[in-house]
């Protein structure tokens, strides 16, 4: 790759077994294996048949909770860089830039906390604005039984006429600009029954006519 900082970018290898991110699902280092060779490496005259014979030693002893302080210390250190970086910067050195990064993303954490609660607290006023303005509408809309009509909008069609909306394929003109039209032609033609029906019956629930016309 060209360019005029000089940067050696290296393509990935045609194996991907020899690729960064291959290798670093493939690098673990179980903790307890770790502690175990660690104790048999500093002392060389003691046995111990496993971990939990371990953890019941040291329980007991205080010089081995100093030791096993320091040890997970280094195991810490041992898992914390990444292969990919491995020959690139010595443990203690990414040791400083691993604490930066983890506070980068405590920082991102919180931020993200802040905003999620903010959301919250928006979603909560925005409820209450809904519904107050729910409210006075409907006082309105009770008035009247043609204002629930003529406020209807395409969402309180009828299923049967949303499929047929749907399955409308014009002969001519834009197609999106000719369903659209369409559709609004369908509410139109919907409204004006539901006002006939009013004019014939005065005494009707249009209110209930429009719900239970929903699901037809």
């Amino acid at each position: 790759m060209e360019n005029k900082w000089n940067i050696d970018y290296k393509r990935p290898a045609k194996n991907s077994d020899n690729w960064y991110t291959i290798q670093q699902e493939s690098f673990t280092i179980d903790k307890k294996e770790f502690i175990l060779n660690k104790f048999k490496e500093d002392f060389p005259n003691l046995t111990i048949s496993d971990y939990n014979q371990f953890e019941l030693v040291l329980n007991r002893s205080s010089k081995l909770q100093e030791w096993y302080s320091i040890i997970s210390i280094l195991y810490t250190d041992s898992i914390q860089l990444p292969v990919a970086y491995k020959d690139l910067f010595e443990p203690e050195e990414y040791k400083g830039y691993f604490k930066d990064m983890q506070d980068y993303k405590s920082n991102l954490a919180k931020e993200s906390a802040e905003i999620e609660e903010l959301s919250k607290e928006f979603d909560e006023k925005l409820k209450v604005i809904k519904e107050r303005y729910k409210n006075k509408n409907n006082q309105i809309i009770s008035q009247n039984k043609y204002y629930p009509i003529i406020t209807l909008n395409g969402n309180d069609l009828p299923i049967s006429i949303q499929i047929e909306i749907e399955s409308y394929t014009p002969k001519t003109g834009e197609i999106t600009q000719q369903k659209s039209l369409y559709s609004r032609e369908c509410l139109i033609n919907y409204k004006r029954s539901l006002i006939e029906l009013v004019k014939r019956n005065p005494e009707v629930d249009i209110l209930e006519v429009i719900e239970e016309m929903k699901i037809k």
